[in-house]
Formats: C-alpha cells, sequence, structure tokens
C-alpha cells in the first residue's frame, strides 16, 4: 500500500480513490498474534506484542500523513512529514518482521512459504489464462518476494552450521532457486504480460509460463526437503501424516509419462492405501520390524554431533527416505507415485556412495586388520542392499477397477537377482562374527521379485520393498559403529594420530542448553527475606577429632 501512496503522491493527484481501503496495516498484527499464540518463547512473544501495537498505533498516524500530503501536493512541511512518516513505518515494520522471525522455526517458515506459494502460482495460472495482467503482475511480483525471503532466511540459517555435505545441499538447492529458476520465471512474466498488455493480442507459449511456475515451487519444495534432511525422526513425526494436495499443472497439450498417469483416476500412493485389511495388517507387520531396525540407528546417530561428521550427516538422510519410502507401503507420505519411489531409491544409492567412499577412507587409516575387514564387510552388504532397494522398487503393478474392486496383476522386473539376503550379524568382544545366510524367503518375510503372483503381488511389493529398507538400516548402523570405532579406538594404541589426520570428526552430541541462572517464579518475589544463620567457627583440633572419629567407625 505505501507503492500505491507513492504513486498517487508523486503524479500529485488530490482526491485518492473512492472506496480504497487504506487501512494498509497488511495483515501485520494479525499475523503476528497467530504467530504468538503457537509459539512458547515467552521472551520473543512480548516483543512481537510489542512491535505490532507500535505498528497498530503507527498505522492511522501514517493514513493521516499521506492525506494531508495529498489534500496539500505543494507543502514542503507535508512532504516532509510524509517521509518522516513512512520511514518509521518501515523500521517498525522490519522490527515486526524480526521479532516473529525469532519466535518462528525455519522448519515452519518453510512449510507455510512453499503453501502461499503454491496458492500463488495458482493464482497466476488463473490469471493467465483469463487475462488479468494486474492480478498477474500482482501475484508474480508476491512470488519474487516470497522466493527472495526463503533464499535470505536459508543461507542465514546455513551460517550457523558448519560447512559438510549438509550445507553444501542446502546451498546448492538455493543456488539453483536464486540463479536459474527465478531469473527462467521472471522472463515468463515479462513475456506475459508484454502479449496481454498489447492492443493486438500476441499469441505466446502458456506452456513455458505454466512450466517455469512449477519449477519455482518445485525448487522452493526442495529446498525444505534439504532443510529436513538431518532432522530427527521425532521431529518429522507430525509431518508424515501430513498430505500435500497433488500438485499438477500440466499443460493439455503436454506428454506423461507412464509412471505420472494415474491409475483410475488414483495415484499409486492411494491405491496402497485401499488395500485389503489382511494385507495391511501383514504390512503393518513388517513396518514394526523396520521402525525397531529405524529406533536403532536414532539411538547411535543421536549420539554424535552431525557437524564435521559426514557418515551421520548421511546416514539420517538415508534413514528419512527409507521411512518415506515405508510410509508409501502404507498409502501415506510424501511418495505418490512408483516414478517418486525410483527416484528416493536413487537417492539411497547415492548417499550409499558417498558413505562408501568415506567409510573406505576411515578403513585405510585403521591399522587394525580386523577392524578394518569387517568395515570393508559392512560397506559390501550397503552396496548389496542399495542395489536390492533399486530393483524393488521399479516393481510395477497394474490395476484394473472393475466394479468398484481393484484387481491386481504384478509384472516384475526381468532380472536374476531375486533372492533377499537375511543378515545374522553380531560382534563379540571385539572379534568377529558375521556371517551372510541366503534364502527365498516366504510372502510374510517379502517374496521374491518376478514371481508373477497375481493375487498377492501388490502385497509382495510392498514387504520386498521393506525387507530391503530394514536390511539396509542394519547394515547402515554396523557401518557406523565399525567407522568409529575404527576412526578412535586404534589410533593411540599404534601410534598414528599424527600421521594421518582423520577423515571425520567424532563429537558426543551437546546436551540441550538450560539456563544458567535458574528464573526465580513470581509469587518468590514478594517472600520474606530472612538472616541467614552465623557461620559456626570449628576449631582444627576439634575437626581433626571428628575425622578421626568417622574413621574409627
Amino acid at each position: 500500500p505505501l507503492l500505491s501512496f507513492s504513486f498517487y503522491l508523486t503524479f500529485h493527484i488530490p482526491i485518492l480513490p473512492d472506496g480504497t481501503d487504506w487501512s494498509f496495516d497488511g495483515g501485520f498484527v494479525a499475523v503476528a498474534n497467530l504467530a504468538c499464540s503457537i509459539s512458547n518463547n515467552e521472551e520473543g512473544v512480548k516483543l512481537v506484542r510489542m512491535a505490532a501495537t507500535q505498528i497498530d498505533s503507527l498505522c492511522p498516524q501514517v493514513i493521516n500523513a499521506a492525506l494531508t500530503l495529498a489534500a496539500r501536493p505543494q507543502s514542503k512541511v507535508a512532504q516532509d512529514n510524509m517521509d518522516v512518516f513512512k520511514d518509521q513505518w518501515e523500521k517498525q515494520v522490519r522490527v515486526l518482521t524480526e521479532a516473529v522471525d525469532d519466535i518462528t522455526s525455519v522448519d515452519d517458515f518453510l512449510s507455510v512459504s512453499e503453501n502461499h506459494i503454491l496458492e500463488d502460482v495458482n493464482k497466476c495460472v488463473i490469471a493467465l489464462q483469463e487475462g488479468d495482467v494486474d492480478t498477474l503482475d500482482r501475484t508474480a511480483g508476491a512470488i519474487r518476494g516470497r522466493a527472495a525471503r526463503v533464499i535470505h532466511i536459508i543461507n542465514a540459517e546455513m551460517e550457523n552450521y558448519e560447512a559438510g555435505v549438509y550445507t553444501e545441499k542446502v546451498l546448492e538447492a538455493t543456488k539453483l532457486l536464486s540463479e536459474t529458476v527465478m531469473p527462467r520465471f521472471a522472463e515468463q512474466v515479462e513475456v506475459a504480460i508484454e502479449a496481454l498488455s498489447a492492443n493486438v493480442p500476441q499469441p505466446f507459449e502458456e506452456n513455458e509460463f505454466i512450466d517455469a511456475s512449477r519449477l519455482v515451487y518445485d525448487g522452493v519444495r526442495d529446498i525444505r526437503k534439504a532443510v529436513l534432511m538431518i532432522r530427527t525422526p521425532e521431529e518429522l513425526e507430525d509431518d508424515s501424516d501430513f498430505e500435500q494436495e497433488d500438485y499438477d499443472v500440466r499443460s493439455r497439450t503436454s506428454v506423461q509419462t507412464e509412471d505420472d498417469q494415474l491409475i483410475a483416476g488414483q495415484s499409486a500412493r492411494a491405491i496402497m492405501a485401499q488395500l485389503p485389511q489382511e494385507e495391511k495388517a501383514k504390512i503393518a507387520e513388517q513396518v514394526e520390524i523396520f521402525h525397531q531396525e529405524k529406533s536403532k540407528l536414532d539411538a547411535e546417530v543421536a549420539k554424535w554431533d552431525d557437524s564435521g561428521n559426514d557418515i551421520i550427516v548421511l546416514a539420517k538422510q538415508m534413514c528419512m527416505i527409507m521411512m518415506e519410502m515405508t510410509d508409501f507401503t502404507r498409502g501415506k507420505g510424501p511418495l505418490k507415485n512408483t516414478s517418486d519411489v525410483i527416484n528416493a531409491a536413487k537417492k539411497i544409492a547415492e548417499a550409499g556412495s558417498r558413505m562408501d567412499k568415506l567409510a573406505r577412507a576411515v578403513a585405510d587409516q585403521c591399522p587394525d586388520s580386523a577392524c578394518k575387514q569387517d568395515l570393508l564387510a559392512y560397506l559390501q552388504r550397503i552396496a548389496l542392499y542399495c542395489h536390492q532397494l533399486n530393483i524393488c522398487s521399479k516393481v510395477k503393478a497394474e490395476v484394473q477397477n472393475l466394479g468398484g474392486e481393484l484387481i491386481v496383476s504384478g509384472t516384475g522386473v526381468q532380472s536374476t537377482f531375486t533372492t533377499f539376503y537375511e543378515v545374522d550379524c553380531d560382534v563379540i568382544d571385539g572379534g568377529r562374527a558375521s556371517q551372510l545366510s541366503t534364502h527365498l524367503p516366504t510372502c510374510a518375510e517379502g517374496a521374491p521379485i518376478g514371481s508373477g503372483s497375481s493375487d498377492s503381488s501388490m502385497l509382495d511389493s510392498a514387504t520386498s520393498l521393506i525387507q530391503a529398507a530394514k536390511n539396509l538400516m542394519n547394515a547402515v548402523v554396523l557401518t557406523v559403529k565399525a567407522s568409529y570405532v575404527a576412526s578412535t579406538k586404534y589410533q593411540k594404541v599404534y601410534g598414528t594420530a599424527a600421521v594421518n589426520s582423520p577423515v571425520v570428526s567424532w563429537k558426543m552430541k551437546a546436551p540441550e542448553k538450560k539456563p544458567l541462572v535458574k528464573r526465580e517464579k513470581p509469587e518468590e518475589f514478594q517472600t520474606r527475606v530472612r538472616r541467614g544463620s552465623q557461620k559456626k567457627h570449628i576449631s582444627p583440633v576439634q575437626a581433626l577429632s571428628e575425622f578421626k572419629a568417622m574413621d574409627s567407625f
């Protein structure tokens, strides 16, 4: 609204448009109060409410200053008065913004920004189709502003972390959004506005604009996923059941791949949610076993500070992706179709390759041959299970909806790698007792790929996916433990600490911060102050006699 004021005042328009709502607090106070209602930061809430009160009281003064200048556009005093109030308004808005940022977590900010950008993208597409230039320009400006703020906030947040795989991934996503996606979006907006504003309508590629808009939303979503990469499963528990709306702004002439197509109007995730209760129960059993392995990984990685330890970062990343894949088998989570599952498996394979590279560097520096062989054996399991998980993710099922009943006929991937490997491994007293035993599991444990069963192919695919994820989770846990032992337990014995610098840093995770001074309760302020008792002076002889008495006792 200040821009609207500036427009009218710059051209000395003495009469403001009728019916214009100049109460331009922009909903700041309402948003601030909402943020306060969901925050536990008492000090931060006080600052936000104070800043919101200042905004609320300053708003009518700015309006009166603008109306005065509009009535007397030639008055130097009125112009100076307007400039003072304008600067004060902008200052208070910055103070309120910073105060709200202090009580809002980065995760919540990214989630809200992602939803708002999705709404704005839909508005842009509708305005483009209706030929509404003003709405298109205004909404596109809002998208650019939101994206710029996301980039600024995330770049500032990454300064709090040490450089590593995590920060590289996040900064890479922000760089892609700022340097590639947003310039393309701005270019398409400019082309669309010029075409719609021309006296003679000019043709332009509507599909290009839609694709550019979709890339903006995808870029913000990728940033959010990258930021959540190191979050613990407990922190992500509230988001696991959150079902995002399907984002589909494809053009009418675009070609869809087989994996992106919906079956009977439903996504593959929705079909998984409609499986019979018996099959859901079997899947739930496998998921429960998977959660047991996940709890072991959580307990292991929770010990270590991930700053400077890329092995822990990669373990958390792989755990999060495997959780998404198991949620897909229950009809939940962010993965919607088979292509998403395949991409998730590829990401796990990439993370496994990076972990393999780091762990092998750790093994090369380990002087103990037995520990080194254990670590290399666990790395072979990670490669094996990543390959197995990749195959499981490519299993497809043909689903037909006849008379309201889902009929499933499975088509497996043609591969000779059809067996599943159960791992029975343990490390006893520093020795090695790890063996791989191979057997074909039953249907409850996960049927082999390509079995061709028409009645239970969907169930077999789901249980196979969970079984592969469980095995990989177990291998990651063992790799983390073996990497720690190889990195720290043999350097002092063999005296190689000065020769080889550690590949990763193993630091215990610091406990949660607690106040150094305990806050007094308000009711304790009124308590009576009493004189302390005088210190008793005990003679050294008496103290010595008491000490002897205690010793003799």
